[in-house]
């Protein structure tokens, strides 16, 4: 019968433990073109689906990082996120008048391919612990609940909404600092020195 829900939930981070004064424009324009662009392309096409069909529900995956500057954090991967936001309200807005309903899910720390490496540094797991109201990462059946509301017809009135799952890291004020030993790991992990701070000589 045709295609009713969409999860689009691309990820990459070439950017990596990169300082934003280092990243190469290639590297940001790789992260831009599969986080943005690629959800972008995987929405309209089977959004035109829907819409011709006369309704069905798109959840957009971003991130908690995307709802606010994170310091240290991949710049790109940030920027792209948060730009799903505002793609997931202008969709939203665009495609409700013909019954299709746009809204995203905005993750914290869940285990994964791509958070492996900074889940396993104490250092890092230390400071993500720290930073959620629940103390601790997600575990990915959490994800469940929250995935299934948005993709079924229990929220069906909702639309442009951007759902965070993210145990309060995002309700919180503020950053706890950085200290040498995680600014060592950044150092550690991406060659050429593209972990490396620019400071005052």
């Amino acid at each position: 019968g045709g295609v009713g829900v969409l999860v689009a939930n691309a990820g990459a981070v070439p950017d990596g433990f990169s300082m934003p004064e280092r990243i190469p424009t290639e590297l940001f324009a790789q992260s831009v073109a599969v986080n943005l662009t690629g959800t972008w392309n995987t929405l309209q096409s089977v959004g035109r689906h829907m819409l011709a069909r006369g309704g069905g529900s798109i959840v957009v995956v971003s991130s908690y990082t995307g709802l606010a500057g994170v310091p240290h954090f991949p710049p790109a991967y940030q920027a792209s996120k948060a730009a799903l936001v505002n793609v997931t309200q202008q969709l939203a807005a665009s495609w409700g008048d013909r019954g299709v309903r746009v809204n995203a899910l905005a993750p914290g720390w869940f285990p994964s391919e791509m958070t492996e490496l900074v889940l396993a540094a104490p250092p890092f797991r230390a400071r993500i612990d720290s930073q959620a109201a629940l103390g601790r990462a997600g575990r990915p059946e959490e994800l469940v609940g929250p995935l299934l509301l948005l993709a079924s017809d229990a929220s069906s009135y909702m639309t442009g909404s951007v759902l965070v799952v993210d145990g309060g890291t995002s309700a919180t004020v503020g950053a706890a600092p950085y200290d040498e030993e995680l600014f060592g790991l950044h150092e550690a992990v991406m060659p050429h020195g593209l972990g490396t701070r620019v400071v005052p000589a």
